[in-house]
Parts: C-alpha cells; sequence; structure tokens
C-alpha cells in the first residue's frame, strides 16, 4: 500500500510540474473575454500600424501545438516586406539559442545566392552537437514533427527574411543558464529516495526492526525531498518567466533599432515584464487561429499559471490577431491611437459578441519539457 502511495506521489508531482498542470484556489480564468472590437485588416497592415507608433513589436504565439498557421503567417513574403518596409532589421524567434551559427550560416547561404539543403540544415538543427540536450529542451516527441516544423516552418522563415535584409536571432528564456539543473536534480534525489524504500519494502523482511527504522528514515527524507522538489519546480517556472534577460538580449543585438519579437504569449502577459524592459516603445499583438482557440488558450494558460503567479494575465496585450478571420481585436488595454488608425485601415467593423466555433487543429505532441517551456 504504501509502495502504491509514493507511486502515485511521485507521478503527481513529477509528471504535473512537468505538464504544467499544477493549479490551486490562486488561479482562475478570466470571467469573460478579454476581446473587444474587430477589424478586417491583413496581418501585414496591423505590422505595418503598429510599427507607426511603436519601436518593438512583440508577437505571442498563442497556441505552440497549431505552430503551422501562426509560423506560416510569419514566413509570408507580404509579412516579411510589411516588417522590412517599417524599418526592422532584427527578427527574433523563440528557438533554442544554441542554433544561432546555424540560423546564421542558412541565412548568409540565401544572401550570398547560393542554395540550402534545407533537409541538411533541418537533420544539423536537430541532431548536431549535444542531442540529450536538443531532446531535453525542445524537440517534438512526435516522430518526424521536429523535422516538419524546422523544415516546413522555420526555413521558409529564414529564407524570406534574408532576402529582405532582416537578420533572424534564436533566442529562449534560458540564453545559456540551464534553469532546468535544480529542479532535475531534486527530482533525481527524490526518485532515488523513492526507490531506495521500494526495494526495502520488496525485500519481504520489512518487520525487521532495523528496517522498520531505515523505512521511517527514509520516508522522512522522501518527505522533505518532496517540498524540495515542489520548491524548486516554482523557483523554475517563475524564473522561466522572467523576462528581464530576454530582453537585455534583445536591446544588446538591436542597438537601439526596431525589432519583432515571436515568442509564447505568457511571456509579456504579466505587468512590467518583457516588452517593458526594451528600448523603446513597444506593441503586444497575441496571435492565434481562431477566436475560440484563442480564449480556450488564453484561460487555460492564465489558470494553471495563476497557480505559481497570480500576476500572469494582469498585462493584456494591445492586440491580438485571428488568422483565419483576417480579423484583429482590440482588448482594454488598446490605445485609443491605435483603435483610431484601425478603423481608418479596416473594412467594415465585424460583430465579434459571440465566440466563433472552434476550428482549432487536432493536439500535437511537443514532447517533454516543450509545452511547458516555450509559453
Amino acid at each position: 500500500m504504501y509502495s502504491e502511495t509514493i507511486k502515485i506521489i511521485t507521478l503527481i508531482i513529477g509528471d504535473k510540474l512537468a505538464e504544467h498542470t499544477l493549479t490551486s484556489g490562486s488561479g482562475s480564468p478570466p470571467a469573460d473575454s478579454i476581446l473587444r472590437d474587430g477589424y478586417s485588416v491583413s496581418f501585414a497592415d496591423v505590422l505595418r500600424i503598429g510599427y507607426g507608433q511603436a519601436d518593438n513589436i512583440v508577437l505571442g504565439d498563442s497556441d505552440h501545438d497549431d505552430y503551422r498557421k501562426i509560423w506560416g503567417a510569419m514566413g509570408e513574403s507580404e509579412t516579411v516586406r510589411a516588417i522590412a518596409e517599417s524599418g526592422v532589421s532584427n527578427m527574433f524567434l523563440e528557438l533554442p539559442h544554441f542554433r544561432n551559427d546555424l540560423i546564421s550560416e542558412f541565412q548568409s547561404q540565401v544572401r550570398a545566392g547560393q542554395d540550402v539543403d534545407v533537409a541538411a540544415f533541418g537533420q544539423r538543427f536537430e541532431h548536431e552537437d549535444n542531442v540529450e540536450f536538443n531532446k531535453g529542451r525542445w524537440r517534438f516527441g512526435a516522430q518526424d514533427e521536429t523535422q516538419q516544423f524546422v523544415q516546413g516552418a522555420v526555413a521558409p522563415i529564414l529564407e524570406t527574411t534574408a532576402q529582405a535584409g532582416v537578420a533572424v536571432h534564436p533566442i529562449d528564456y534560458e540564453n545559456g543558464a540551464d534553469l532546468l539543473d535544480d529542479r532535475n536534480a531534486a527530482r533525481i534525489a527524490l526518485v532515488e529516495t523513492r526507490d531506495q524504500i521500494l526495494r526495502l519494502r520488496e525485500a519481504g523482511n520489512s518487520l525487521d526492526p532495523s528496517v522498520q527504522t531505515r523505512l521511517a528514515e527514509l520516508r522522512s527524507k522522501f518527505d522533505q525531498q518532496k517540498q524540495d522538489y515542489m520548491a524548486a519546480g516554482l523557483a523554475y517556472y517563475n524564473a522561466r518567466h522572467d523576462d528581464r534577460n530576454l530582453a537585455q538580449t534583445v536591446n544588446g543585438i538591436s542597438g537601439g533599432e526596431k525589432t519583432l519579437t515571436l515568442m509564447g504569449f505568457v511571456h509579456g502577459s504579466r505587468s512590467n515584464d518583457f516588452e517593458e524592459y526594451l528600448n523603446g516603445d513597444s506593441i503586444k499583438i497575441d496571435v492565434a487561429v481562431s477566436r475560440a482557440a484563442y480564449e480556450q488558450n488564453y484561460a487555460r494558460q492564465m489558470d494553471s499559471l495563476g497557480a505559481f503567479n497570480s500576476d500572469f494575465g494582469q498585462d493584456q496585450p494591445e492586440l491580438v490577431y485571428l488568422l483565419d478571420e483576417g480579423t484583429v481585436m482590440t482588448t482594454d488595454n488598446t490605445p485609443a491611437a491605435l483603435i483610431a488608425l484601425l478603423q481608418d485601415s479596416s473594412a467594415p467593423q465585424i460583430d465579434q459578441t459571440a465566440p466563433s466555433e472552434n476550428t482549432s487543429a487536432p493536439t500535437i505532441d511537443w514532447g517533454a519539457g516543450y509545452s511547458t517551456k516555450w509559453n
């Protein structure tokens, strides 16, 4: 009985933290949608309007599982043209920072008019150097899905931006710091103690006084390590969403020039975070496939993260773009000047009083750590 309890506790603590689904009474979804008025404006024109008001645009990827639409829109020639014409010379994508040299090599070949072997690039991106580090940090779990992402979503962005003179830089929340190390070490210690308890219980001599004494010691040790693991997990989630280091990286590379950053929409959702640390004025635009998909993901993420820090969701994006509907939505955080520009540029205002039907794509298994790490 006790051994089964140990297994259950470990699974709950380990898997729930790993899947980013631990919740408590402190986290709750928004009482109603943050979306307000909708305007029919192309994605490229929304970016043009945004750069007329700000030096930096932060795009919030609201659904890593349905990356094809969001990343696909980023690689479209009209999107890149709007970015380049707005004076943006640096784009930052939420990709492993240790692939910076490979991305630079790809773009250099495109600018030089050389043919790029996209399949070879994809294999190098996934497998080169430390494979275990790559797998644990970002790779997809589904077979061939990593290559579909790198070759079908990342490579087109690198190509079109290179042709337009926009340099792409990978940026992730670690940027060289192994924030998972403390949590992983605590988990390893917890599992080792659990295994010691199981071995003693399964030896069949649990009535031996010396064994009972040892079991009591191990149970006490396990309880303390469980608390240590929980604390390490909380510290990890707070650290991974401390966006100051990310902003410093962007500022250091951009040198005060206009920037575009695409990252998980949880970044920038707290007051006084990512975009507030960037040089110059900034606008946050969340991007989603549909209204239904956005509202579901927004409620789910803010609820689960609210269990760790109630500040998540306090800073609404200035705009939300719905790709399938070709519609840009305002929020309570949209400046009046920006609304006026959207009104001048849009087709007749769209009635958005009722959520649209859920047309989001089937969920993709991004593998251990990805969906929790990159939001």
